[in-house]
């Protein structure tokens, strides 16, 4: 007997290593809740975990039952028997929040942790997709049973990230990204579907990931950067969104106004250690902006075109507060500065495109817009002479570009003509 018990032991200490060195993947749902013998092999699964002494092994043993009960969820699912749903749904719950307790609070070895909680947040990335099929199958009863789990998910995988982040910021900024961007493909695609409860729930969702992305771009320049120009790259997905389903509108302007305002506190960290880099992030995040009114513009919606001018006035001197960071901590501003007047000098050429194609109601808006454009150009412009670092940046405005605003708008924001360098040196009056 002794010799018996010995080789079980064994073959559940061998099965444990083997899970923990594969990909966390979905298991094979196997033996489900409809059949009889499904409580044995339950039993046996506890035996399993009872004799898993090592934390993080434990944690791991729990993040497997924790995708087996889900594998069994989607089967059942398939089956057309929900009726087991909320009992499934909340031994997952159990066992994600016991695998992310081990993770988060266990006295592990440093590589053991980070290894985990990178496992944990994988996981319960891929377990949120499943859980979202699942959903869009159950009847309305339970619903609310997957709801419990998906919170439960994302959850684990917030505590999962923050705990990984103190060893791997990158790692933790990537995974994160990921989800985020997760979320909004599903946002488009019940956008698609016409199921806007459903896209607003993943805005949601997506709402809480952003709000993680702007601490973790606390921890590291490089992952500032990342989060930084990952922001251009969501609002593009929030764009799309509102433009699939009109409906949904009022909430993706909603995401888009917070996720600006994210991007703007991860620049200024951003510019603290790379201004030049926050610069041109700044430059890319207005010059989208600017375009997504220009083409709303040519399609008569007015509206549109004013949210986005709107959002873009957020953004119009923006270039001038990284520059007085990084000033401020004694940096050389140069270069930032030579990106703020060029970006600048772009921006009041599109502004003035689309103020022409506006209605007249629209344009006292695109105006203000111009005149922050202007000061924000100015003062570039001031710092770069005061430095002697003009270069090929014209002190004026350059005709090409003033030529493009009516006569009347340039008095009112003060922007002076001056032609275009005609390439002939300047005389200074000294020998």
């Amino acid at each position: 007997m002794k010799r018996i018990f010995s080789m079980f032991v064994f073959i559940l200490l061998l099965t444990t290593t083997m899970a923990v060195a594969q990909e966390v993947e979905l298991p094979d749902a196997g033996t489900t809740p409809d059949s009889i013998l499904y409580g044995l092999d339950r039993a046996f699964e506890r035996i399993s975990l009872a004799l898993t002494f090592n934390k993080a092994a434990k944690a791991e043993k729990r993040l497997q039952m924790a995708s087996e009960r889900l594998a069994e969820l989607k089967e059942m699912t398939d089956k057309g028997k929900p009726e087991y749903s909320d009992d499934l749904a909340e031994e997952y719950d159990n066992n994600i929040e016991e695998a992310n307790e081990i993770a988060v609070t266990a006295k592990l070895l440093r590589e053991d942790k980070s290894k985990l909680t990178e496992l944990i947040a994988l996981a319960t990335s891929k377990h949120l997709s499943v859980l979202d099929r699942v959903k869009e199958k159950v009847p309305e009863q339970a619903k609310e049973a997957i709801m419990k789990a998906k919170e439960a998910s994302m959850n684990g995988q917030e505590n999962a990230l923050r705990a990984l982040s103190e060893d791997k910021p990158g790692k933790a900024a990537e995974i994160n990204l990921n989800s985020a961007k997760g979320r909004l493909n599903r946002a488009k695609e019940r956008a698609e579907a016409g199921e806007s409860e459903d896209v607003e729930e993943a805005l949601e969702e997506y709402e809480d990931m952003a709000e993680l992305s702007k601490e973790l771009a606390e921890k590291d320049a490089d992952v500032a950067e990342d989060i930084a120009e990952a922001f251009n790259e969501q609002l593009e997905d929030l764009d799309e969104i509102e433009d699939i389903m009109p409906d949904v509108k009022e909430k993706v302007k909603e995401k888009k106004s917070s996720s600006l305002e994210r991007q703007r506190y991860t620049l200024r960290n951003l510019a603290r250690n790379k201004p030049e880099e926050a610069a041109e992030i700044f430059s890319k995040a207005a010059d989208a902006r600017l375009n997504r009114a220009n083409a709303k513009a040519d399609e008569d919606e007015t509206e549109e075109v004013e949210d986005e001018i709107e959002e873009f006035g957020k953004l119009a001197n923006f270039g001038n507060e990284i520059s007085e960071i990084a000033q401020g901590l004694g940096k050389n501003t140069t270069t930032v500065d030579q990106l703020v007047a060029k970006a600048t000098t772009h921006h009041l050429e599109v502004l003035a495109e689309v103020y022409e194609k506006v209605p007249e109601q629209a344009k006292a808006a695109i105006e203000r817009a111009m005149n922050k454009s202007a000061e924000g150009r100015e003062t570039a412009v001031a710092a770069l002479k005061k430095n002697g670092a003009l270069g090929d940046i014209s002190e004026e405005v350059p005709e090409s570009v003033s030529d493009k605003i009516p006569e009347t708008v340039k008095q009112r924001i003060g922007i002076k003509e001056k032609p275009e360098t005609t390439g002939k040196p300047e005389t200074t009056g000294k020998p």
